[in-house]
């Protein structure tokens, strides 16, 4: 049995599941679907409980859903390495299972998974490029996660997702630091194509409401490839904030159980997969 509350909000046929709508790209598709009034459930992690696989198998077992789009993962390196166990679990097992009722139910399933199923590169990577061996806990999982995409099962690979709103994120908490004046460092080593997920969450819904499908594997990135550095003084001086106290440093001098993949960033796929750069427009909000 479900959880009372469940089991009285799902009454309605809901026709997007959404999972993981407590995070930054979870909670970006809530308030777009908010925003557009689009009719969407998103359970709770309180209400799915300690046995994630077992109550999602229950949601899907209904059959209310047209869409299910997955944004539950566990993430950074040192939190994947402290709990292997979950990490298999969240970013392995449930994205096979929401493939497996794909195959059931029909829904369409967009998951999303991570530069960091790659190793370091001197290059950006394309997405026609196979992942190998992760040297780290968290690739190690999301790539285990992965799938081979077809018209009801796509896979989106993502590069850092920053947020125009401010939010508990590194970059955020670093801009806040400079604003009061206080020091932070950040790596020069630790390289990506980052993209706001405010743009991906639209262009998601353009693949939704449109019913297009890529029937492999996608890379969403901007065309800037630039370090933890360059994002933290480029987004404080976008918001405002001088970065007068923001000094350079190496990835080797912050503590970690696993030293992360560094010289990273994503090729977009297709002009369609192409966001924003930071830059290239200077909504970001404090508020």
């Amino acid at each position: 049995m479900l959880p009372h509350r469940m089991e009285k909000i799902l009454t309605t046929n809901h026709k997007i599941l959404l999972l993981g709508g407590s995070g930054n790209l979870g909670g970006a598709f809530k308030d777009a679907f908010e925003n557009s009034c689009i009719t969407y459930y998103s359970p709770d992690r309180k209400d799915l409980g300690d046995h994630l696989l077992g109550s999602v198998t229950k949601l899907l077992e209904r059959g209310l859903f047209h869409v299910v789009i997955n944004c539950i993962s566990l993430n950074g390196v040192n939190q994947c390495n402290v709990s292997p166990l979950e990490a298999v679990i969240v970013n392995s097992l449930l994205p096979k299972l929401l493939c497996h009722y794909s195959d059931i139910c029909g829904y369409k399933l967009f998951h999303f998974s991570t530069e960091c199923v790659f190793d370091d590169s001197e290059q950006i990577i394309s997405s026609s490029v196979f992942p190998k061996a992760p040297s780290t806990t968290y690739g190690a999982t999301k790539l285990a996660g992965e799938f081979l995409p077809n018209k009801n099962l796509q896979l989106i690979r993502l590069p850092l997702l920053l947020s125009r709103k401010k939010n508990s994120q590194i970059v955020w908490k670093m801009v806040d630091m400079l604003e009061q004046n206080k020091p932070a460092k950040a790596s020069t080593d630790v390289i990506s194509t980052p993209i706001f997920v405010e743009d991906l969450v639209q262009r998601v819904l353009e693949m939704i409401n449109s019913l297009l499908s890529f029937e492999s594997v996608i890379h969403f990135s901007s065309d800037s490839r630039m370090s933890m550095y360059e994002t933290v003084l480029l987004f404080a001086r976008q918001n405002g904030i001088k970065p007068d106290f923001l000094s350079k440093g190496l990835d080797s001098d912050f503590e970690s159980v696993e030293q992360k993949p560094l010289k990273l960033g994503l090729k977009a796929t297709n002009e369609f997969c192409v966001l924003p750069a930071l830059g290239e427009d200077s909504c970001c909000s404090q508020s």
